[in-house]
């Protein structure tokens, strides 16, 4: 409703300011004013209440201060942790970059599709080479991914691990390639 009203606002400015014998002025007079006056929102503003699927993973990286992706050699039981004292274990990093805003709204389209009923079926190796970690005040959670057997796990669940259909992890993996990740993915 306020976007109709913004728009509304704008189209009556062009109209009311706009005579014939120098329209072209006005037009851009009015294109700067309404540039400097109504700013761009952030593009982390989108609408996450109409996704049904994964919505804690999704509002931890919509609200995250900073989100990185990486690649990892910390991948069975009783290996170095990927992090320590809220931070990157940099001694079992192969990969990682940090996410622009923009690439995050990406991130966050593919998470939040809404999972088809499964039809693949893998072996549930779960060695993760890759994991989303998540920076909010000082705090950290990430989700540990396994593209191998797809499956992945979340920082703060003691336990289970879920899936994703085959296409969410496709365009999982095609994500991290994206960022010239290489590292255990085939």
């Amino acid at each position: 409703m306020e976007k109709l009203w913004i728009i509304f606002i704008i189209i009556f400015i062009f109209f009311a300011c706009s005579d014939d014998k120098n329209s072209q002025s006005h037009q851009k007079y009015i294109a700067k004013k309404i540039f400097i006056e109504f700013p761009v929102q952030d593009s982390l503003s989108i609408d996450t209440t109409k996704y049904n699927q994964n919505k804690e993973m999704v509002n931890a990286i919509k609200e995250a201060d900073s989100v990185f992706l990486i690649s990892h050699i910390s991948c069975c039981i009783g290996s170095e942790p990927i992090v320590k004292e809220n931070q990157i274990n940099k001694d079992v990093l192969k990969e990682y970059i940090k996410i622009s805003r923009k690439s995050r709204v990406r991130l966050i389209h593919i998470l939040a599709k809404d999972n088809k009923p499964k039809t693949d079926f893998t072996s549930f190796c779960f060695e993760p080479h890759h994991a989303i970690i998540m920076f909010l005040k000082g705090k950290t959670s990430y989700i540990n991914i396994c593209f191998s057997c797809r499956k992945y796990q979340l920082s703060d669940k003691d336990e289970g691990y879920y899936s994703f259909d085959y296409q969410k992890w496709e365009e999982l993996k095609n994500y991290f390639m994206s960022f010239r990740f290489k590292y255990e993915l085939r």
